[in-house]
C-alpha cells in the first residue's frame, strides 16, 4: 500500500494553526462561531479518515507523554 505523502500546508494541523490569527482578531461573537465550525469541520473529517483507518500517525498524536 502505497502512502501519499501531503504538502505542509494540507495537514489538519496546519488549518488549526492557520485559524490562530481569525480567532485573535474575531470582533464578535459570530465571528469566532464561524470559526468553531471551520474547526469542527476539519476534526469531524479527521475522525472519520481514522474511524476507517485512514490515518496518518504523525497527525493523530503519535506519541503520549506522562
Amino acid at each position: 500500500m502505497t502512502r501519499t505523502e501531503k504538502k505542509p500546508e494540507d495537514r489538519p494541523l496546519m488549518h488549526l494553526y492557520a485559524l490562530m490569527e481569525q480567532i485573535s482578531k474575531a470582533s464578535t461573537e459570530s465571528d469566532l462561531a464561524a470559526t468553531e465550525r471551520h474547526i469542527d469541520d476539519i476534526l469531524k473529517i479527521e475522525l472519520e479518515k481514522h474511524a476507517n483507518g485512514n490515518t496518518n500517525a504523525a497527525e493523530s498524536g503519535r506519541s503520549r507523554r506522562c
